[in-house]
């Protein structure tokens, strides 16, 4: 009988409700991100999670099937070895992958821009999505990612 009374006294203490408080912002752009607001994403336990998720994810062989009468054939050709095996210049394919997860996780998207030469695919570029608010509106940018030498890797070394 204690336990339930104590709770209700603390319910009485609080003197704010903090909807009102977050609804009473002095501008639209705190009314949408109020002062001190952390995305998820910065979250450490968020964090740890899409990193296992990507990592998991990253590690599986990816297999380009094709539909047939009889069940999917799996195709062993120069596409399939082209994204499975090494779909970027300047990155190993684990990396790659685990950066396409960790942006949908993230962003829920990722794009990534097939460059073809003599009409054949030659590289995968993923591109960085840029998410800015101002004035009631949201814009996402996409850009071309740059490479950074900390995360391009070859074969386990740096470039």
């Amino acid at each position: 009988m204690g336990l339930f009374s104590k709770k209700s006294r603390l319910l009485k203490k609080r003197q704010y409700d903090p909807v009102q408080v977050w609804l009473s912002g002095t501008g639209n752009d705190e009314i949408i991100l109020p002062a001190g607001f952390t995305p998820v994403t910065k979250n450490e336990e968020v964090r740890k999670c899409i990193h296992k998720i990507a990592d998991l994810v990253s590690s599986m062989t990816i297999m380009l099937m094709q539909n047939g009468e009889t069940g999917d054939k799996r195709l062993k050709n120069a596409l399939s070895k082209k994204i499975d095996v090494y779909p970027n210049h300047h990155m190993i394919r684990k990396n790659f992958i685990y950066r396409i997860v960790s942006d949908m996780i993230t962003n829920g998207n990722s794009v990534v821009l097939p460059v073809v030469k003599n009409g054949l695919l030659d590289n995968l570029i993923i591109w960085e999505a840029l998410f800015r608010l101002s004035k009631m509106q949201l814009q996402i940018l996409f850009k071309p990612m740059q490479p950074r030498q900390d995360f391009y890797k070859v074969n386990g070394d740096l470039l």
